[in-house]
């Protein structure tokens, strides 16, 4: 250790470590070496400590080895806490390694996030201070927030600029699941299967409980069809939600139809929904299901 002096006539300790570099306010790192630097940094006028091997140009692990970690004081409510590149940068959280992952984990007991306004956890998404954005802009993005009581879960699609977000589900403080309900959506027939003459569309919807549900009546085409084939598919989102113990990814339905009690739907799994008159074999002649009698809960709430 030496002492110099300094401005004012104080005396100033200097320690040089080795494996350890730091300079003063003169907002210069240090020049050569290996190890742990500090130094003053002007352009985000923050104080940095960092491992950086200067002679070989590669960054170094820096562990922290301590029973308490504290970030500020906890009496500085404006602390914040950065992982990879501090603000200004865009997005400014980023974790610099070559797989772009960041993990958090607790293998004893807990991990705790609690904050006062509220916890934002997404998926494909970042807020740049004034909106939120894509990482990828060719996928989809969601956002799960956790406050005021209750829980929103917020999704949107692929594209570019600010995220416009939309409401998918929500848990309330009175422990109800509820998603917004969907339109009335007509029907992609298949295979020769229209509405029956005379009726509107057969159409589909979910309601705010994930219940989804059909109207009208569907006609089958004179022939060349039976048991198994698609009237019309339906879109991920209203598929069929298998229960524990169902014999398979499909399930059958009673339909009022032109053959009374030998009429049925069933659908499978992978969104396919299929009238018969006697299941397992194939069907000749037109005839009708009225689908106002199915409901089902949804792939996302069953």
């Amino acid at each position: 250790m030496t002492r110099q002096r300094v401005l004012n006539n104080m005396l100033q300790d200097v320690v040089d470590v080795s494996g350890l570099h730091a300079t003063g306010l003169n907002g210069q790192y240090p020049t050569s070496g290996a190890g742990m630097e500090m130094y003053y940094n002007p352009p985000t006028t923050s104080a940095v400590i960092q491992a950086y091997d200067r002679g070989g140009s590669a960054w170094r692990d820096l562990v922290i080895n301590v029973r308490n970690l504290s970030v500020g004081l906890s009496t500085l409510l404006t602390s914040k806490l950065y992982i990879g590149a501090p603000a200004p940068s865009t997005p400014f959280l980023r974790l610099l390694t070559a797989s772009g992952s960041l993990g958090i984990e607790s293998p004893g007991e807990y991990l705790m996030l609690c904050s006062k306004n509220g916890i934002h956890v997404c998926g494909n998404a970042y807020w740049d201070g004034a909106g939120w954005y894509r990482y990828d802009t060719s996928v989809g993005s969601t956002l799960y927030i956790a406050s005021a009581g209750g829980a929103q879960v917020y999704t949107a699609p692929a594209g570019t600029g600010t995220i416009p977000w939309q409401a998918s589900a929500s848990l309330t403080n009175t422990r109800e699941f509820w998603m917004p309900a969907t339109a009335w959506t007509t029907v992609t027939y298949q295979n020769g299967f229209t509405a029956q003459s005379g009726w509107g569309p057969v159409q589909y919807m979910r309601d705010s409980a994930g219940v989804v549900h059909f109207r009208g009546l569907l006609s089958s085409p004179a022939s060349g069809w039976g048991h198994g084939t698609p009237a019309f598919t339906l879109p991920a989102g209203y598929r069929l939600g298998v229960e524990a113990g169902s014999p398979g990814p499909y399930h059958h339905f009673a339909s009022l139809s032109d053959g009374m009690s030998l009429g049925g739907i069933t659908i499978f799994g992978t969104g396919i929904f299929s009238p018969w008159l006697a299941a397992g074999s194939a069907s000749t002649g037109s005839h009708w299901w009225d689908l106002s009698s199915i409901h089902y809960m949804s792939e996302l709430a069953g």
